[in-house]
């Protein structure tokens, strides 16, 4: 099996149509420098590694205010991504709620694409749904309403109302890559949603 991580992931996911945050590999300073200047100060610094699958308990993903910041972040990842064989990846900061979009291959039903609440929460709460793949949109829209985190997504608290139309967009195009490219498993987590747009800002893919 193969597992595609970063920029090969998000390659995938772009064939299909679904969106990512741009993202640049960095080497050193002067690459951050010019991420810096690509995507704003305010930026995501991450470490890309087979051998962390949750980065916030490594301290593997920062979000930087500023080019100070940024530059000390970055020192630190490095040390982190020579220790795990890893790579730093920088990526445009993206306002939004976040979400998983998953998939698994199961031995009796097939291809099954999961949704819910994503981010470092996913596991605690367990507010998710499942589809046998493929599905379409109307079924991507059924399988949001579904779950808790439909009523945030909703605008709750005074909250923005996300693209739903996107969102369920991005499911359904999700569920066809799990079946056309015959994956054991995927991880969109978190696919950050917004009133506008959305976009993957972190995947694992096992093929």
């Amino acid at each position: 099996m193969a597992t595609l991580l970063g920029a090969e992931g998000y390659k995938l996911l772009r064939k299909y149509s679904i969106q990512s945050s741009d993202f640049s590999e960095i080497r050193d300073e002067v690459g951050l420098k010019n991420a810096l200047k690509k995507f704003g100060n305010k930026l995501v610094l991450k470490v890309i590694s087979e051998e962390i699958l949750h980065k916030t308990e490594f301290g593997a993903v920062k979000i930087c205010e500023n080019e100070a910041q940024a530059i000390s972040d970055f020192r630190q990842l490095k040390r982190l991504a020579s220790k795990t064989n890893g790579k730093v990846l920088a990526q445009r900061f993206v306002e939004g709620q976040q979400v998983i979009i998953g998939a698994k291959k199961d031995a009796t039903f097939g291809h099954a694409i999961l949704f819910g609440l994503g981010g470092i929460f996913v596991e605690i709460f367990r507010d998710v749904s499942f589809r046998v793949c493929p599905i379409d949109k109307k079924e991507a829209m059924h399988m949001i309403s579904e779950t808790k985190a439909f009523q945030v997504l909703s605008g709750a608290r005074g909250q923005k109302k996300v693209n739903f139309d996107v969102l369920s967009d991005m499911i359904a195009k999700a569920s066809r890559l799990a079946v056309r490219e015959d994956v054991a498993e995927m991880d969109i987590n978190p696919f950050i949603i917004n009133d506008k747009a959305g976009a993957a800002v972190d995947v694992r893919i096992i093929k």
